[in-house]
């Protein structure tokens, strides 16, 4: 185990990379995120006693802490790829900035479907989430 991994997270880590971002990789390259989507939550739902038990680790360091980390990464060099050289008329906006915020997005919805039961599909739960991208804040209270 030590010779391949520093510790416990570093395994989590490399986990969320090969068994849910890799997959999900070749499908947000070709902007078919509602596919990618279905894919991580069906993933997630195959392991899904694996994935409880992560949700609720407590410690230093947290499954939330762990997959934003990896997913921003993901998000941050699709990013980086699809805005070459262009310049957003925001500062603020960078790719790092944009990935940060739809990797955390990403990771509330996930975990709180992991700990809800995942009593929805992974389709329904890619459409619920895909449903909040795409509306604004407004759009979405007057259609609650």
């Amino acid at each position: 185990f030590y010779n391949h991994f520093q510790d416990k997270f570093e395994l989590i880590e490399w986990i969320i990379r090969r068994e849910l971002l890799e997959p999900a990789k070749p499908l947000l390259g070709n902007g078919m995120i509602m596919e990618a989507m279905v894919l991580l939550f069906t993933n997630i739902q195959r392991e899904q006693a694996f994935y409880t038990r992560l949700v609720r680790m407590e410690g230093p360091v947290r499954f939330h802490e762990i997959a934003q980390k990896c997913v921003g990464t993901v998000l941050e060099e699709l990013i980086e790829k699809e805005s070459s050289g262009k310049v957003s008329s925001h500062k603020w906006l960078t790719p790092k900035v944009v990935a940060a915020y739809y990797a955390q997005s990403m990771c509330f919805a996930t975990e709180e479907w992991i700990s809800m039961g995942m009593t929805i599909s992974p389709r329904e739960m890619a459409e619920a989430y895909q449903y909040m991208l795409t509306r604004s804040f407004t759009d979405v209270i007057r259609e609650l």
